[in-house]
């Protein structure tokens, strides 16, 4: 057992937080800072699987922490799947962000 953010939890689950929350963070700072990501789809699909089951887990403690998931098309990456999850927009553009 480890302890976590949201209690006592297995130390794997809480392993695997740490890895979604970096994964998350990586892309939240990529975008900001334009910059490329470098989250492959290989991890993107397994810390999709981990925020399936984190993010409803962690909404039941406290609303506050993650925004309601954003629409997504069974088109879309696991990536942009991941992302939207979180409440994120996958389209989401820095404003200093040009093309």
């Amino acid at each position: 057992m480890a302890t976590s953010t949201i209690g006592e939890a297995k130390a794997r689950s809480v392993l695997n937080a740490r890895i979604f929350d970096t994964t998350v963070l990586s892309w939240d700072i990529s975008r900001a800072c334009t910059i490329e990501h470098c989250i492959d789809e290989e991890q993107a699909s397994y810390v999709l699987r981990v925020a399936n089951a984190l993010v409803p887990a962690v909404r039941s403690h406290n609303r506050e922490r993650y925004k309601d998931p954003i629409a997504f098309t069974e088109s879309s990456s696991d990536l942009e799947k991941l992302i939207s999850v979180t409440g994120r927009d996958p389209k989401w553009e820095s404003l200093g962000q040009t093309d």
